[in-house]
């Protein structure tokens, strides 16, 4: 988000005050491969909230969950694709309404854990135990929820689950106040 200016004539001296609000949501998403109990691989990437998301968080805030993107649902699982942007580049956009390439039949995983914490930071977290194609190379993952819509998207480097291998997908959006 840009900078925004609230000015007021209660400022000392009859000068304007102003109040600067560079406020954001932030994700991270942290992907780890594990096998027997030890991690192989840790990466973390940052994501991309998409216009779905955004409009469902101004409906909570204006108390209509039924506005212009319908009755929404919170994320609930996380998905796994194979896809790429077009033209070629490092990120999503926020107009990303599915992954680039979902696989068929849908690589999806019910969310383990969903909390809360420090009062400003929601986690999701999914682990696959087992059932990921080794010959797979996965590029790009999406927060959904039970209707499929995305809320958030990011691009990862290509990541092949062997087998025995554990791959956990943590997910963290943090809502945050930047200062200067």
């Amino acid at each position: 988000m840009g900078r925004h200016w609230i000015h007021s004539k209660l400022g000392m001296g009859g000068r304007a005050m102003a109040l600067k609000d560079k406020s954001k949501w932030q994700g991270t998403v942290t992907l780890i491969r594990q096998k027997d109990g030890k991690i192989i691989e840790q990466v973390t990437y940052h994501n991309i909230a998409t216009n779905y998301a955004l409009g469902c968080m101004a409906q909570l805030l204006t108390g209509s969950v039924a506005g212009t993107n319908g009755a929404f649902t919170l994320p609930s699982y996380i998905e796994l694709g194979t896809g790429v942007p077009t033209p070629p580049a490092t990120d999503t956009a926020s107009t990303d309404a599915d992954l680039f390439a979902p696989t068929s039949p849908r690589t999806t995983e019910n969310l383990s854990i969903i909390q809360t914490w420090l009062n400003t930071v929601a986690q999701y977290s999914s682990t696959w135990q087992s059932g990921l194609d080794p010959t797979i190379s996965w590029t790009e993952a999406g927060l959904k929820d039970s209707n499929g819509n995305l809320w958030a998207h990011v691009v990862i480097n290509p990541t092949i689950v062997n087998l025995g291998e554990l791959l956990t997908v943590q997910w963290q959006i943090q809502f945050v106040a930047v200062s200067d």
